[in-house]
């Protein structure tokens, strides 16, 4: 037994998770493959959401790039010219600090986000 709801009732009891989506666009007179395809070619012709997305990788990208630039330079400037690039405790060192230096990047990313 099939119950025709008004719109208004359709959108109230979907909002409060009585009713699914589906239930909606029918009370519409909405065809929901249709609907379906639609949301889907939205979602991929979204390109401003998603070109946000790469600047603010990119952004986060060259700031990591400039921290561990920033690294390499100190290390040069306080450890002994006896140290070469090829010292394995010397590339410890760099990788601990960059790693450092990255995980505060986040930490201060995901600051910025809340």
């Amino acid at each position: 037994m099939e119950t025709d709801i008004s719109r208004d009732t359709a959108i109230s009891l979907y909002e409060k998770g009585i009713v699914s989506a589906q239930t909606v666009l029918e009370a519409f007179d909405l065809d929901v493959d249709q609907e379906i395809k639609r949301k889907q070619e939205d979602a991929a012709f979204n390109i401003p959401a998603n070109a946000r997305v790469c600047n603010n990788l990119n952004r986060q990208n060259a700031r990591i790039e400039n921290a561990r630039r920033n690294v390499e330079a100190l290390l040069k400037a306080i450890l002994p010219n006896s140290y070469t690039t090829d010292d394995a405790d010397l590339k410890k060192l760099k990788s601990k600090m960059i790693t450092e230096v990255y995980n505060n990047l986040a930490i201060m990313a995901e600051v910025k986000d809340l």
